[in-house]
This record gives C-alpha cells, sequence and structure tokens, in this order.
C-alpha cells in the first residue's frame, strides 16, 4: 500500500525541487527560527496569526494551510481550570483525546495523548520546531507532556496531518509544536482548587521574568510549582476481609455469584467481628494520583554580530504516588504478621526530565541558515511503598527500590532555506536539510528483595504452606539480568518547495529519507495544495507517507508486575521481543509502522471574524504495535515454570499486531460579534468524528499454539482499538468581554465508547456525556486579573460498570473514561503582572 503512493510521490517532489533556479535569498523562514513571527499569545484573530508547524517558510496562516492547524494561545490554554497540558489541549481539540490517569502502573507517571483516534507514540513533540525527546510511559515511550510548565508556553500549534516526510519518525498523526514564551516583563500566577468531593486539593505557583539582552536579544525564564492531591472514587467494598470461622477453623466462604463476592455463610458459620468495623469505603483508591512537580525553563536568543544565536530548554522533577490493588487481610499474598488488615501498595515514581538546545542561525551567502544541537533525557526510578514480598514471610521489607528507566536522545539538524525567482508570479520556496540523531536507553536492576523469592510460604489461614509469589507486590524490581544499555542511530536528509500559481494555487511537495542502524532505510513524501477559489471558500489537500520506528523502549523495555483480572491476582512480566522465552512462544523482531494519509476539506473566511474549515481525513497503518494478549491460561503457566520462571502466572510481548484504517472528518468554526458599547462575543465550535477499523490481524504462530489456547492478539484488545475511544467528540464555546470582565464557558461531548474482554458477557458499552465548564475573570488595572471557575459544573459521571464488572463493589468506574471519574472541580486563580 504504502510503496505504491511512495513511488508516486518522491518523483513529483523531486521535481518541483530540482526545477528552481537560483536567486535572490529571501528572509530567514526555517523550523526553529520562524517562531519568532508569531505572537506569544495569538488574539481572537488566530486565524491571520502566521504558523510555522507544517512549513520551513513564515509565509502562512492558519487559513492559507493546506493542513489543518490549530492554533492555542496562552489565554485558550488557561481559560479554564486545567493544570496540566494534555488536559488544556483534549478540551480544546476534539481530535485530541487524552484519557485522565487513574490507572495502577507506570504509565501514570507521565501524560500522554493520541491525534485521530491514533496512539500516543504516532503523535511527534516539538519544542520551538525541534524534536522532543521521549519518556518511558509504562511499556511504551512518548513525549511527556508534564515536564511543560503550562505557564512557561507562549502559544501551541497543533498540526492534524501526516507529517512523516517533513520531521521524521513518529509523525504519523500528527505534530505538536510547543513554543516557548519569549516575552518581556514579570508575571506572578497561582492557582488553588479542589473537588466537590472535597479531595484532589490542588496548589499551582508560577513566576515567569524576560527581559532583554541588548538591542533585540531577550531572555525568558518560567519556575512552576504544582502540588495535587490523590482523588478516591471507590464504591462500597463487599467482599469477605477476614478468616470467617467453620467449626474451629479458619475459611473463606463462597459468594453470591460471579457478579457480587458477597460472602454466603452456612449454618455455623461465623464472621470474624473485625468485618463489621472495617472500614470498606476506603479499601482501594481509585482516581487520580497524588503529584508534587516542580520544572524551570527557559528561552534565549542574542545577537552576534550579523548572526542570532538561540537556546532554549529545561529541568523538571516530580514525584507520582500511584495505588495498585488492595489487598484484603485474608489474601494468598499478605503476610497477615505485617498487615493484619489488608494493604494497598503504592509505587511512588520519580521522573526526572531535563533538555536543552543551542543554535546559531544567520545568512549563509544567499541561504539562511540554522544549525542546532539538542540534547534531551527523561529518567524514571519506581519505589513500591506500603507493600511487602510474601516470599519472604515476617521478614520481608515494606519499602523497595526497583531499578530505573532512562531515555536519552542527542539531536543535530541543519537547515537551509532560500527563496528561488523562476520569472512567475511567485517565487520558489525552497529548504534542504540534514539531521543526525542518537537514541539511548538503560535500565538499572533494583534490590534484590524486590525480585528475588525468599523461600516462605503462606504462613496461616486455609492455605497455609502454598507457593507464595516473588519480588514486591504491585510492581516488581528489575532483576540484573533485565539490564540493558542499548543505542542506535539516524542519519536523515530532506527537502522541501513550495510556491503558488495565479495568486490563488498553492503547491506544496516534500521528501525525506532516513537510514536506521537498527532499522534500515525508509523514504517517504509528501504533497499537498491549497486552491482559493475567492476571497471567501478554498480547498486544500493532502497525500502523504510516513513511518515510525520502533522505539528503544518498544524493543527491550521488561516489566514485572501483579494484575487483577476479574478479581484473580496474576504476577504477569513483560519480555522484549528478543528474550529467549519469547522467542519460543513466536516473538519476532520488531518492524517499523508505515503510513498512508490523504486529507481533503475546505476553509472559509465570511469575514474577518467569521471563518469555519471541514476536513475529511483517512490515515492506514500497516504492521500497527502493539502489546501481545496475556498468556495466563494453565498450559502457559506450565510453560513459564518450566522456562525458569516459576513465580510468574502470565505473559506478554511486543508484537507488529494489526494493520489498522483511522477515517474521519474535522469541522472548526469562530465567530464573533460586536456589541455597542464596546463588549464582543466570540463563538467557537470544533467536532471531531472519527472511525477506526482493524483490517488484518497478525496470525497465532503455531509455536505459541502448542504453548496456550489464548490467541497472539485478543478479542478484547481488537475491540478496544477499534471501540475504546468515543467516535464522536463536540467542543462549543463562548467568551464574552464586557470592560473589565470576561465570562466564558464551554459545553464537551464525548461519544459513547466500549470495553471489551475475551469472554463477551463481560463486555461494556458507555453512553456519551455532556460536560459543562465555567468561568468568570475580572481585571483590576493593568496588572491583576482573577479568575474564578467550575470544570464539570454539572458534576458527571461516566456510567458506572455492571455487576459482573465489579462483583467486589469498589471499582464504579471505568479506567478508560475520557473525561476521568473525579466529577466536579471548582478553582480560583490570580495572575500578577509585575
Amino acid at each position: 500500500m504504502r510503496r505504491t503512493a511512495l513511488s508516486l510521490l518522491i518523483p513529483l517532489s523531486l521535481s518541483a525541487i530540482c526545477s528552481a533556479h537560483a536567486q535572490e535569498p529571501r528572509a530567514s523562514t526555517d523550523e526553529a527560527a520562524a517562531f519568532d513571527n508569531a505572537p506569544a499569545t495569538p488574539t481572537a484573530s488566530e486565524m491571520d496569526t502566521v504558523v510555522v508547524t507544517g512549513t520551513r517558510f513564515s509565509n502562512r496562516t492558519v487559513l492559507e494551510s493546506p493542513v489543518p492547524i490549530d492554533v492555542l494561545s496562552q489565554e485558550d490554554l488557561r481559560a479554564a481550570g486545567y493544570s496540566d497540558t494534555p488536559s488544556m489541549l483534549s478540551s480544546l481539540v476534539p481530535s485530541v483525546n487524552f484519557p485522565p490517569t487513574n490507572t495502577a502502573n507506570g504509565s501514570s507517571f507521565m501524560r500522554r495523548l493520541s491525534i485521530r483516534g491514533l496512539n500516543s507514540s504516532q503523535v511527534l513533540v516539538l519544542v520551538n520546531g525541534k524534536r522532543r525527546h521521549l519518556g518511558v510511559n509504562g511499556s511504551n515511550a512518548a513525549a511527556d507532556f508534564n515536564s511543560f510548565p503550562p505557564t512557561a508556553i507562549g502559544h501551541i500549534e497543533v498540526l492534524r496531518d501526516g507529517a512523516a516526510a517533513q520531521y521524521g519518525s513518529d509523525a504519523i498523526a500528527g505534530v505538536v509544536n510547543v513554543i516557548l514564551r519569549r516575552d518581556l516583563g514579570t508575571r506572578l500566577e497561582t492557582t488553588i482548587g479542589q473537588t466537590y468531593e472535597g479531595d484532589g486539593e490542588t496548589m499551582e505557583f508560577s513566576l515567569n521574568h524576560g527581559f532583554a539582552l541588548g538591542d533585540s536579544g531577550f531572555l525568558h525564564a518560567s519556575f512552576y510549582h504544582r502540588n495535587q492531591n490523590m482523588t478516591n472514587r471507590q464504591g462500597y467494598d463487599k467482599r469477605q476481609m477476614y478468616f470467617g470461622d467453620r467449626d474451629g477453623n479458619p475459611v473463606i466462604f463462597p459468594t453470591t455469584g460471579p457478579d457480587d463476592a458477597t460472602p454466603v455463610l452456612g449454618p455455623g458459620d461465623t464472621l470474624d467481628p473485625r468485618e463489621a468495623t472495617f472500614d470498606r469505603y476506603n479499601t482501594y483508591r481509585i482516581g487520580d494520583p497524588k503529584r508534587d512537580e516542580n520544572a524551570i525553563f527557559f528561552n534565549a536568543e542574542v545577537p552576534v554580530g550579523a548572526l542570532d544565536l538561540y537556546g532554549f530548554g529545561g529541568y523538571a522533577r516530580r514525584e507520582v504516588e500511584t495505588p495498585f490493588v488492595f489487598r484484603a487481610p485474608l489474601d494468598n499474598n499478605n503476610v497477615r504478621a505485617i498487615y493484619p488488615d489488608g494493604f494497598q501498595p503504592l509505587m511512588l515514581g520519580i521522573v526526572s526530565d531535563a533538555s536543552i538546545n543551542i543554535g546559531l542561525k544567520g545568512m549563509l551567502g544567499e541561504w539562511d541558515f540554522d544549525l542546532s544541537q539538542g540534547w534531551g533525557n527523561n529518567s524514571t526510578r519506581p519505589y513500591p511503598r506500603n507493600t511487602l514480598n510474601p516470599s519472604f514471610g515476617a521478614d520481608s521489607p515494606t519499602e523497595f527500590y526497583a531499578g530505573k528507566y532512562s531515555l536519552t536522545q542527542a539531536v543535530t539538524n541543519l537547515d537551509l532555506t532560500r527563496q528561488i525567482d523562476l520569472g512567475w508570479q511567485s517565487p520558489i520556496y525552497l529548504a534542504l536539510g540534514g539531521e543526525y540523531r542518537r537514541d539511548s536507553f538503560a535500565t538499572r536492576a533494583g534490590w534484590p528483595a524486590g525480585y528475588e523469592h525468599g523461600g516462605a510460604p503462606v504462613l496461616d489461614g486455609p492455605n497455609a504452606g502454598n507457593t507464595t509469589n516473588a519480588g514486591s507486590q504491585g510492581f516488581g524490581a528489575l532483576r540484573p539480568e533485565d539490564e540493558v544499555d542499548v543505542s542506535r542511530s539516524n542519519y536523515a536528509v530532506y527537502a522541501d518547495a513550495e510556491t503558488e500559481f495565479w495568486d490563488r494555487l498553492t503547491l506544496s511537495a516534500a521528501g525525506r529519507f532516513e537510514r536506521y542502524s537498527d532499522f534500515g532505510n525508509t523514504l517517504d513524501g509528501k504533497l499537498s495544495f491549497r486552491m482559493a477559489f475567492n476571497p471567501v471558500f478554498a480547498l486544500r489537500g493532502s497525500i502523504s507517507t510516513g513511518f515510525r520506528a520502533p522505539t528503544l523502549v518498544d524493543s527491550y523495555y521488561t516489566s514485572t508486575s501483579s494484575s487483577f483480572i476479574q478479581g484473580v491476582s496474576y504476577v504477569t512480566r513483560r519480555f522484549p521481543p528478543s528474550d529467549p522465552v519469547a522467542r519460543l512462544m513466536g516473538a519476532k523482531d520488531l518492524e517499523p509502522e508505515e503510513s498512508l494519509s490523504f486529507g481533503f476539506g475546505g476553509t472559509f473566511q465570511f469575514t474577518d471574524s467569521f471563518h469555519a474549515s471541514v476536513d475529511l481525513y483517512q490515515i492506514e497503518v500497516d504492521d500497527q504495535l502493539a502489546s501481545s494478549s496475556t498468556f495466563n491460561d494453565d498450559r502457559a503457566r506450565e510453560f513459564f515454570a518450566a522456562n525458569g520462571y516459576p513465580n510468574i502466572s502470565g505473559a506478554s510481548f511486543p508484537i507488529n499486531a494489526i494493520d489498522a484504517r483511522v477515517r474521519g472528518l474535522d469541522i472548526t468554526g469562530s465567530y464573533g460579534i460586536d456589541f455597542a458599547g464596546g463588549s464582543r462575543l466570540t463563538l467557537t465550535t470544533a467536532i471531531n468524528f472519527n472511525n477506526r477499523k482493524i483490517l488484518r490481524t497478525v496470525e497465532t504462530p503455531p509455536e505459541l499454539r502448542e504453548i496456550t489456547s489464548i490467541d497472539l492478539y485478543n478479542r478484547d484488545r481488537q475491540i478496544s482499538y477499534s471501540e475504546g475511544q468515543p467516535r464522536r467528540t463536540f467542543n462549543f464555546s463562548g467568551n464574552y468581554e464586557v470592560g473589565d470582565w470576561t465570562l466564558f464557558a464551554r459545553l464537551m461531548r464525548h461519544g459513547k465508547y466500549r470495553n471489551a474482554n475475551v469472554n463477551p458477557i463481560y463486555d461494556e458499552t458507555f453512553s456519551a456525556k455532556w460536560l459543562t465548564d465555567v468561568s468568570l475573570a475580572r481585571r483590576f488595572g493593568e496588572s491583576l486579573t482573577l479568575r474564578a471557575g467550575v470544570n464539570n459544573l454539572f458534576d458527571v459521571y461516566p456510567d458506572e460498570r455492571t455487576p459482573i464488572n465489579n462483583p467486589h463493589g469498589a471499582s464504579r468506574y471505568p479506567a478508560s473514561s475520557p473525561f476521568g471519574f473525579n466529577g466536579g472541580y471548582y478553582y480560583l486563580r490570580m495572575q500578577l503582572d509585575l
């Protein structure tokens, strides 16, 4: 599919580029420097803002772009009470999906988002036009959005179109370009808030200061702190907690049925008296984790003779405490001498993120050039706590160090741009460039007590003498044999060309060749056009090929964790595909994902304050990466025990799982109305229809059939991919300004979605929900602004899970809810300009 399209795209791209002849140069407009022309905080006329994403030339506005781009100003991002960047984006761009983090695993350490229904790993993130390094997010790698202080952002450009031919790997779904602030002066900002339930208390503080360097240089520095307490929305936990008594012996009573875990007692049976006083609303912590974050960023530029020296970067550190499933006092994985009333394992994740980019730009003959060097590192250290290793019995520690995961990236860029006059109405704008990137991934083992089996059996109760699990409960430590230290390099050359005909037709072409040290070569191209029929209406469209090379995390990540499936505890392991045990199960070396994207739409500008756009899209991805099924039946456990893993009861590994297709429609619009007396009402709408479909599923290999009855890529994963996200998302907002007052209101609709299981009786469909955000701001002079607001004004929750999926009663809401399940949240924000 992709190669056929590529054979057409690349010759056309090269012919557009090679037909050019040298003439006069143009102003510096490469991808890193062009953001100089964009305001730090676009106003209501954002459709006239010059964009720098999706082009290497600073001659386009949002409406003039051949591909759909959203420009989100600082005011847009901060209009509601969200304090993290992904939540802000998903509330403004309906094709952006960001399920809030409330899952009990390492993925809660990072925030990630998807565009147009594709995976977060298929979205490329730039900062000031430069590729952002990745962080470890569970078994995936993605840009760490929580490392961006939201108050350090000038504006964000979201390119909703494939752009691998321009920016390289990962840009299958689109590009998010974070433009840092460059304004002068000092701003102090603080926010406090909490949920209607009185938890999730948030305190946010930031200090921004920008000052001039020389006649035309600047330095803008940002400090940011956020502290957020946990939320908990568990239901009544109806399980038996302590051993009962039957004829003087400890016993676990049968339950009412598969959809009700209430214990059923026979004649003469008695419950432990402690059952009557047990706090059944606080066994679990089901909700947002506890967070403490600090970050400092800078953005600077200073003239050096005829050149400009620039730099930007920052450091962020956060601690995230995420919970795992509660272990009841009678659980085999509990040591009652340590936790007589049971325990909920917690994991403290310490995430450190550092980056710096330095560059020099100016003129080189008739070419504008930009030479830059970037470096970034993201590392995670998990510390399981309030837990134990049951195989050590009463001697088990209750806190562990589980190891370290670290990703590092270094990127060298050279960009050249110029314009060439061929004698027709518009010159050809030409860009050439090269890139060298080196990625590294390293892991370090944790404490031995976090992964060893201490030899102690279950000490008491009806299962006394049974074998216990090895390793810290919740998340097991990395072993010495799990350690890796791997690197790879990547070379790329690329070219872009653009011109206009008759002041109506814009044509763009791009081509990119890359060579990976571990995945070989790839060649990608993109063609796009925009045809303006009159000042009101224009058609636009694009076709592009793309790719995503598997990250080093995809290929080498290993972890051991505890999980509960339908109430049954499993110790599961994630094998890398190169592991000998995974090979015996049919694992293969990973292949790059390849894509073919089409986009077609129109823009309408009826007046300066009334505009709209409609865009259809289709994206096909071959060999899309995913995790295999979890193999946890009896035959699989026998296989693991025979191959050196007697203490794990389930395992998975990454695979090229599916060929998939995404089709959809984006509709956006804005209408401004000026009233007598100087007040203004701005109405905006953004609608996304999105349909994901699996075209091909990987076959289960014969060697796996001999080990387990479970398919390589199971039914639950297939349905979750195609129906696990809302297919329709609506966003309507209004902003009314009168004098010193601003009233903001937004209405969002998240469509229905489905959770699936291997057994269809556990399938659930959750209905669509409408959410309302409101805020009221008051300006006091030129310096002080106060804003009070409410997110989810009417305290909307997702549908509750069915009893068969919540027999214990505690897990009321689906973790996959696109808007979480915290309910209403109110806040107060102060902004002071000094």
